[in-house]
């Protein structure tokens, strides 16, 4: 046998046993490594159970204040619609006080406006008489 070709067979022995131990390189990785997504699948899946736990509650405590909310508002409406019935005539009585003050001098000025018609009327008819004796 010539000594190349135990060289060459050296050579192929020693390939093989490189990619060996890179495959099993690599197989120990991927098991570590789907352990590790594993591990991290567990973990995500109880935090998303509490999660949705915790998710229920909020919503559970908005639906009572929503609820509640509601029911203060139907009570309160009534309350709202008296209040402002009630200042819209307290409203028309403040604005009838504010112009009864000034009634008396409207009467006053209507009164005196009309003796001013009145003598203005009178001094008018006069006057065509006044007029014929000449």
């Amino acid at each position: 046998m010539s000594p190349l070709i135990v060289v060459f067979l050296g050579i192929i022995a020693f390939c093989a046993l490189v990619q060996a131990v890179f495959f099993v390189a690599a197989a120990v990785a991927s098991w570590k490594a789907a352990s590790r997504l594993d591990a991290w699948a567990d973990r995500a899946e109880q935090e998303l159970a509490a999660q949705g736990h915790r998710m229920e509650q909020l919503t559970a405590r908005i639906e009572t204040l929503s609820r509640q909310a509601h029911e203060a508002l139907v009570r309160a409406e009534p309350v709202v619609d008296s209040v402002a019935v009630r200042t819209e005539r307290a409203g028309e009585v403040l604005r009838h006080a504010a112009g009864l003050p000034f009634v008396p001098f409207r009467n006053g000025a209507a009164l005196l406006h009309g003796v001013l018609r009145a003598v203005e009327a009178y001094r008018h008819l006069r006057r065509p008489r006044v007029a014929s004796r000449h």
